[in-house]
């Protein structure tokens, strides 16, 4: 059982649906797609976990939000620079993708996560990392890596795309306690 949120979660590895998204782009990308070395130094590498997340977190966030035309479409991280910019998933994409691809970061402490802002009334995704001393979320709406607690009263999370502790993609159903 996961938690996130003051919600509980449950793994899941068949997919639904909507899990149909997140497997197109990992389908799409291509490793070495994307020039990361054009978008950090190699002094990053070098950083501390919680360096590392906010470098990542920053450099994404300069670009530009874009709303999908039409039917939703996830990017991949190269179709994401080529329109310089994307949505929510998108801008959790990418974050992803240069965590796991560029500085090594261990993808069973990410996830991706569909939340309900409660702010907006909104679907957003954010990425949560697991830090140095608890989870931390990558929000393209916050220049600030803010550590999960922050964000309970405003994030309902409905469901998450990650890795198991064998390394096979899953996804996370939640449901709030009680």
């Amino acid at each position: 059982m996961k938690e996130l949120f003051n919600y509980d979660g449950t793994l899941h590895r068949e997919a639904p649906s909507f899990h149909l998204q997140w497997m197109g782009v990992l389908e799409r990308h291509k490793e070495g797609q994307v020039g990361w070395a054009a978008h950090f130094e190699p002094a990053d590498r070098r950083l501390d976990v919680m360096r590392v997340l906010a470098t990542v977190n920053t450099r994404f966030n300069g670009y530009r939000y874009r709303r999908d035309q039409g039917r939703d479409q996830w990017a991949t991280p190269f179709e994401f620079l080529t329109k310089k910019g994307g949505d929510c998933e998108d801008f959790a994409t990418i974050k992803r993708f240069a965590l796991v691809e560029f500085f090594d970061f261990d993808p069973r402490r990410l996830e991706m996560v569909v939340v309900t802002d409660t702010k907006s009334g909104n679907l957003h995704a954010v990425l949560v990392a697991e830090g140095t001393d608890g989870l931390y979320v990558l929000d393209n709406q916050n220049t600030m890596v803010l550590p999960e607690p922050v964000h309970v009263p405003r994030y309902h999370p409905i469901f998450g795309f990650g890795t198991d502790e064998e390394g096979q993609d899953c996804w996370t159903r939640y449901v709030r306690r009680g």
